[in-house]
């Protein structure tokens, strides 16, 4: 918890002029950003507990997943996407991430389209630049993202950390990152 309050802290001063608020509730600190656009409510938010850190784009749904991740059952631990993704790496002993893209960019999809088609029809340059009825469906991108997953594991005299996803690290040839630290 240390490690991550200090990384935490150093993350909510790299912007001088963000304001970070700071709140606890049940024993965990939230940090909540408020966002510079109006259009848009997004609200930064990242949530440090003695177990887990979560970070999410508004308190409202980092605060259900501390209450998820301290329940008995989890959606997440019971996704199929999860389960083949946690196996593909050595089981961790000091970090373990996981971002499901193909799930991330259908919520970026679902969210954004509505506004650019908005912004579409009151802007007529928009429509002209570029044609919003040729932009392919959500499954026809997500059928080709998998997930993004992290390892972090201490291997005789130091820490190997792995990755696998379709994003990697720079330097990084393939689909799957090693690295001894």
């Amino acid at each position: 918890m240390a490690r991550a309050s200090k990384i935490i802290e150093a993350f909510t001063r790299a912007d001088e002029g963000a304001i970070w608020t700071q709140t606890e509730k049940d024993g965990v600190r939230y940090f909540s950003k408020q966002s510079a656009a109006t259009l848009v409510a997004i609200t930064p938010t990242i949530a440090l507990s003695g177990q887990i850190l979560i970070a999410g784009l508004n308190p409202v749904s980092v605060e259900e997943a501390v209450k998820r991740s301290t329940s008995s059952s989890s959606e997440l631990a019971n996704s199929q996407t999860y389960k083949a993704a946690e196996r593909l790496l050595p089981a961790p002993t000091n970090f373990f991430s996981y971002v499901d893209t193909a799930l991330l960019y259908s919520r970026l999809d679902a969210a954004l389209r509505p506004m650019l088609l908005m912004a579409a029809a009151f802007v007529p340059a928009i429509a002209r630049s570029v044609d919003l009825g040729k932009l392919p469906s959500p499954e026809v991108i997500t059928k080709h993202l998998s997930p993004i997953v992290s390892s972090q594991r201490y291997d005789r005299d130091g820490y190997v950390a792995e990755s696998l996803g379709p994003i990697q690290p720079a330097g990084s040839v393939g689909r799957r990152s090693r690295r001894r630290l």
